[in-house]
């Protein structure tokens, strides 16, 4: 189901548990009700996960309200008894989040999870620009060395400095010096591109010679 749902079915199961007498238990539900209100429309069992791989890279303490994670025993056992194994299921993928000792309030424990689904929806940050100068000074220094073997292996050994550029700078100098627009998957496709078209520079300029001594 979806979390949207999720958050629906628990808090029809507060509010019978609020009729029934049981204001805490109700309130409980209705906490991890809230946070996974936050994931809308993905599916319980994706966000499940995320909220799970958040907890475990942030060392979070793994402590879980007892008489909650009872109350969801309950009524996932309910949802299998009446034959809705797919709902219980779900139910049981929230109940995994359940590890580590006893203690922690509800409230604290939905709370975790909330943190979790936050970080999820922080956009990344902006690359940051490019220094156009930097790369068109490099691709000119490519361009006139081309010819020169030694001169042009000196400046790839310089792009391949470790941390000197990023993989988007180290691109778009390859691009400059190649007057194409391409896309790479590595650091060594990037490099190997460019010194590739300095051979095929190298090739053709020997095939030109060697054209123009026979013209003569």
């Amino acid at each position: 189901m979806k979390c949207s749902q999720m958050s629906a079915s628990l808090r029809a199961y507060a509010r019978l548990l609020q009729e029934a007498g049981c204001p805490r238990c109700a309130q409980d539900l209705e906490a991890l009700a809230a946070a996974f209100g936050r994931g809308g429309e993905q599916a319980v069992s994706a966000v499940v996960k995320k909220i799970a791989k958040h907890w475990k890279s942030s060392g979070r303490v793994a402590e879980y309200p007892g008489q909650l994670k009872a109350e969801l025993e309950h009524i996932a056992s309910a949802l299998s008894a009446a034959g809705a194994n797919s709902a219980a299921q779900d139910y049981r993928s929230v109940i995994s989040l359940f590890t580590g000792t006893t203690g922690a309030s509800a409230h604290a424990f939905a709370e975790a999870a909330v943190r979790s689904l936050e970080v999820e929806h922080i956009p990344p940050e902006p690359p940051a620009p490019l220094n156009q100068a930097l790369i068109k000074t490099f691709a000119e220094r490519l361009t006139a060395a081309r010819s020169d073997n030694a001169r042009f292996d000196a400046i790839v050994s310089e792009l391949r400095a470790p941390r000197r550029f990023s993989n988007a700078a180290l691109a778009a100098i390859a691009n400059c010096y190649l007057g194409a627009e391409r896309t790479y998957k590595s650091r060594s496709e990037i490099l190997k591109a460019i010194t590739n078209r300095q051979l095929q520079d190298a090739l053709q300029a020997s095939r030109d010679r060697r054209i123009a001594k026979i013209a003569v």
